[in-house]
Protein backbone atom coordinates (compact mmCIF):
# COMPACT_ATOMS: atom_id res chain seq x y z
CA UNK A 1 0.00 0.00 0.00
CA UNK A 2 1.43 3.66 -0.66
CA UNK A 3 1.12 5.59 2.28
CA UNK A 4 0.95 9.51 1.90
CA UNK A 5 4.93 9.69 2.50
CA UNK A 6 5.70 7.53 -0.43
CA UNK A 7 3.20 9.43 -2.92
CA UNK A 8 5.17 12.77 -1.65
CA UNK A 9 8.45 11.25 -2.66
CA UNK A 10 7.69 9.74 -5.86
CA UNK A 11 5.65 13.30 -6.75
CA UNK A 12 9.52 14.67 -6.03
CA UNK A 13 10.68 12.34 -8.38
CA UNK A 14 8.25 12.48 -10.76
CA UNK A 15 7.03 8.95 -10.50
CA UNK A 16 3.35 7.97 -11.20
CA UNK A 17 1.66 5.60 -8.91
CA UNK A 18 1.09 3.91 -12.49
CA UNK A 19 4.55 3.33 -12.83
CA UNK A 20 4.88 2.14 -9.48
CA UNK A 21 2.12 -0.05 -10.29
CA UNK A 22 3.80 -1.50 -13.58
CA UNK A 23 7.52 -1.57 -12.14
CA UNK A 24 5.79 -3.99 -8.87
CA UNK A 25 3.56 -6.30 -11.66
CA UNK A 26 6.96 -6.91 -13.37
CA UNK A 27 8.34 -8.25 -10.21
CA UNK A 28 5.00 -10.45 -10.00
CA UNK A 29 5.09 -11.64 -13.58
CA UNK A 30 8.85 -11.82 -13.99
CA UNK A 31 10.81 -10.27 -16.26
CA UNK A 32 11.43 -11.93 -19.78
CA UNK A 33 14.75 -13.22 -21.24
CA UNK A 34 17.04 -10.60 -23.81
CA UNK A 35 17.61 -11.60 -27.45
CA UNK A 36 20.99 -11.19 -27.61
CA UNK A 37 22.44 -10.28 -30.96
CA UNK A 38 25.98 -10.66 -30.31
CA UNK A 39 28.94 -10.01 -27.72
CA UNK A 40 29.74 -6.84 -27.54
CA UNK A 41 32.57 -5.89 -29.83
CA UNK A 42 33.78 -2.92 -31.69
CA UNK A 43 30.99 -1.03 -33.48
CA UNK A 44 28.50 -2.96 -31.92
CA UNK A 45 28.16 -1.59 -28.50
CA UNK A 46 31.65 -0.44 -27.65
CA UNK A 47 33.05 2.76 -28.96
CA UNK A 48 36.65 3.15 -29.78
CA UNK A 49 37.93 6.21 -29.67
CA UNK A 50 40.60 7.18 -32.33
CA UNK A 51 44.01 8.62 -32.56
CA UNK A 52 42.80 11.85 -31.99
CA UNK A 53 40.63 11.63 -29.06
CA UNK A 54 42.85 9.57 -27.62
CA UNK A 55 45.17 12.13 -27.65
CA UNK A 56 42.64 14.90 -26.49
CA UNK A 57 41.47 12.35 -23.40
CA UNK A 58 45.45 11.93 -22.22
CA UNK A 59 45.70 15.59 -22.26
CA UNK A 60 42.58 15.77 -20.36
CA UNK A 61 44.16 13.52 -17.81
CA UNK A 62 47.11 14.87 -17.62
CA UNK A 63 46.03 18.59 -17.19
CA UNK A 64 43.77 17.29 -14.19
CA UNK A 65 46.58 15.93 -12.52
CA UNK A 66 48.45 19.03 -12.76
CA UNK A 67 45.64 20.60 -10.32
CA UNK A 68 45.86 20.82 -6.63
CA UNK A 69 42.83 17.81 -6.92
CA UNK A 70 42.99 14.34 -5.39
CA UNK A 71 42.82 11.16 -7.47
CA UNK A 72 41.06 8.68 -5.14
CA UNK A 73 39.65 5.36 -6.50
CA UNK A 74 36.37 3.43 -5.99
CA UNK A 75 36.26 0.06 -4.88
CA UNK A 76 32.54 -1.47 -5.68
CA UNK A 77 31.79 -4.01 -3.43
CA UNK A 78 27.72 -4.77 -4.88
CA UNK A 79 25.83 -7.71 -6.32
CA UNK A 80 25.97 -11.28 -4.84
CA UNK A 81 29.63 -13.20 -4.16
CA UNK A 82 28.34 -16.43 -6.07
CA UNK A 83 31.53 -15.45 -8.40
CA UNK A 84 33.84 -15.23 -5.83
CA UNK A 85 32.84 -18.73 -4.55
CA UNK A 86 32.67 -20.61 -7.85
CA UNK A 87 34.77 -22.72 -7.58
CA UNK A 88 33.33 -23.66 -4.27
CA UNK A 89 30.01 -24.10 -5.53
CA UNK A 90 31.44 -26.67 -8.49
CA UNK A 91 33.27 -28.24 -5.33
CA UNK A 92 29.69 -28.78 -4.27
CA UNK A 93 28.03 -30.53 -6.22
CA UNK A 94 30.91 -32.00 -7.46
CA UNK A 95 30.53 -36.47 -7.90
CA UNK A 96 34.02 -36.81 -5.23
CA UNK A 97 33.99 -35.91 -1.97
CA UNK A 98 37.93 -34.75 -0.91
CA UNK A 99 39.23 -31.53 -2.45
CA UNK A 100 40.71 -32.33 -5.70
CA UNK A 101 41.47 -29.46 -7.49
CA UNK A 102 44.58 -27.12 -6.83
CA UNK A 103 41.64 -24.60 -5.72
CA UNK A 104 39.80 -26.89 -3.41
CA UNK A 105 43.46 -28.16 -1.68
CA UNK A 106 44.85 -24.61 -1.26
CA UNK A 107 40.81 -23.21 0.43
CA UNK A 108 41.22 -25.92 2.57
CA UNK A 109 45.17 -26.18 3.31
CA UNK A 110 44.83 -22.37 4.06
CA UNK A 111 41.38 -22.34 5.81
CA UNK A 112 42.24 -21.13 9.01
CA UNK A 113 43.48 -18.10 7.48
CA UNK A 114 40.38 -16.79 6.21
CA UNK A 115 39.04 -14.04 8.55
CA UNK A 116 35.58 -15.66 8.55
CA UNK A 117 37.15 -19.04 9.77
CA UNK A 118 35.69 -18.52 13.36
CA UNK A 119 32.25 -17.52 12.08
CA UNK A 120 32.19 -20.84 9.63
CA UNK A 121 33.43 -23.01 12.44
CA UNK A 122 30.13 -21.61 14.45
CA UNK A 123 27.91 -22.48 11.59
CA UNK A 124 29.71 -25.52 10.92
CA UNK A 125 28.39 -26.65 14.75
CA UNK A 126 25.27 -25.42 14.36
CA UNK A 127 24.68 -26.96 10.61
CA UNK A 128 26.75 -30.41 10.91
CA UNK A 129 27.31 -30.58 14.51
CA UNK A 130 30.91 -30.69 14.08
CA UNK A 131 33.82 -28.05 13.97
CA UNK A 132 35.24 -27.60 10.95
CA UNK A 133 38.64 -29.58 12.16
CA UNK A 134 35.72 -32.25 13.21
CA UNK A 135 34.86 -32.82 9.98
CA UNK A 136 37.64 -32.49 7.69
CA UNK A 137 39.23 -35.21 9.99
CA UNK A 138 35.89 -37.79 8.99
CA UNK A 139 36.49 -36.63 5.07
CA UNK A 140 33.22 -34.24 5.10
CA UNK A 141 34.49 -31.56 3.68
CA UNK A 142 31.30 -30.54 1.67
CA UNK A 143 29.47 -30.17 5.09
CA UNK A 144 32.49 -27.20 5.39
CA UNK A 145 31.64 -26.04 2.11
CA UNK A 146 27.51 -26.13 2.47
CA UNK A 147 27.98 -24.01 5.92
CA UNK A 148 30.16 -21.23 4.57
CA UNK A 149 27.60 -20.88 1.01
CA UNK A 150 24.31 -21.78 1.52
CA UNK A 151 21.23 -20.30 3.80
CA UNK A 152 21.49 -22.41 6.97
CA UNK A 153 25.19 -21.35 7.43
CA UNK A 154 26.76 -18.21 6.46
CA UNK A 155 24.76 -17.77 2.94
CA UNK A 156 28.09 -16.02 1.58
CA UNK A 157 27.41 -17.83 -1.56
CA UNK A 158 24.33 -15.17 -1.98
CA UNK A 159 25.57 -12.27 0.29
CA UNK A 160 26.92 -9.01 -1.16
CA UNK A 161 30.71 -9.14 -0.96
CA UNK A 162 30.33 -5.96 1.33
CA UNK A 163 28.90 -7.93 3.83
CA UNK A 164 31.58 -11.22 3.91
CA UNK A 165 33.86 -10.83 6.51
CA UNK A 166 36.89 -11.47 4.38
CA UNK A 167 39.73 -9.17 5.62
CA UNK A 168 41.84 -10.47 8.14
CA UNK A 169 44.00 -8.12 10.00
CA UNK A 170 45.29 -8.60 13.49
CA UNK A 171 42.59 -8.44 16.50
CA UNK A 172 40.19 -7.31 14.18
CA UNK A 173 38.00 -8.71 10.95
CA UNK A 174 36.68 -6.49 8.76
CA UNK A 175 33.82 -6.58 6.22
CA UNK A 176 34.74 -5.81 2.65
CA UNK A 177 33.82 -2.42 3.03
CA UNK A 178 35.64 -1.13 5.25
CA UNK A 179 38.64 -2.44 3.90
CA UNK A 180 38.12 0.65 1.43
CA UNK A 181 39.64 3.06 3.97
CA UNK A 182 42.59 1.25 4.86
CA UNK A 183 44.36 0.88 1.39
CA UNK A 184 42.93 4.71 0.63
CA UNK A 185 45.35 5.59 3.65
CA UNK A 186 48.07 3.73 1.88
CA UNK A 187 48.33 6.21 -1.15
CA UNK A 188 49.93 9.27 -1.00
CA UNK A 189 48.11 11.16 1.74
CA UNK A 190 48.80 14.88 0.05
CA UNK A 191 48.25 13.23 -3.72
CA UNK A 192 47.07 10.13 -5.16
CA UNK A 193 48.09 10.02 -9.11
CA UNK A 194 47.60 6.35 -10.06
CA UNK A 195 45.89 3.26 -8.14
CA UNK A 196 43.86 0.01 -9.48
CA UNK A 197 41.73 -2.42 -8.10
CA UNK A 198 41.02 -5.98 -8.67
CA UNK A 199 38.90 -7.77 -6.81
CA UNK A 200 40.56 -10.56 -4.68
CA UNK A 201 39.64 -14.07 -5.27
CA UNK A 202 39.79 -17.06 -3.15
CA UNK A 203 41.81 -18.46 -1.64
CA UNK A 204 44.37 -15.81 -2.32
CA UNK A 205 42.00 -12.54 -0.32
CA UNK A 206 43.77 -14.46 2.97
CA UNK A 207 47.16 -14.05 2.33
CA UNK A 208 46.86 -10.74 0.25
CA UNK A 209 44.80 -9.04 3.64
CA UNK A 210 47.59 -10.68 5.45
CA UNK A 211 51.00 -9.04 3.61
CA UNK A 212 48.95 -5.77 2.90
CA UNK A 213 49.07 -5.29 6.53
CA UNK A 214 52.89 -6.11 6.91
CA UNK A 215 53.29 -3.69 4.43
CA UNK A 216 51.20 -0.62 5.92
CA UNK A 217 52.71 2.87 5.70
CA UNK A 218 54.29 3.95 8.82
CA UNK A 219 51.35 6.67 9.38
CA UNK A 220 49.10 3.49 9.92
CA UNK A 221 51.72 1.51 12.68
CA UNK A 222 49.36 1.80 15.24
CA UNK A 223 45.71 1.32 13.37
CA UNK A 224 44.21 -1.80 14.08
CA UNK A 225 41.15 -1.48 11.44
Amino acid sequence: MITTQDKELLAKKGITEAQIAEQLACFQTGFPYLKLDAAASIEKGILAPDAEDQKAYLAAWDAYKNTDKIIVKFVPASGAASRMFKNLFEFLSAEYDKPTTKFEQAFFDGIRDFAFFDDLNVACQRTAGKDIPGLMEEGNYKAVVAALLETAGLNYGALPKGLLNSINIPKVHVLHWKNILPKALCMQPERVEKSTYTSPSLPSIANSSRSWWKRKPKHLANATE
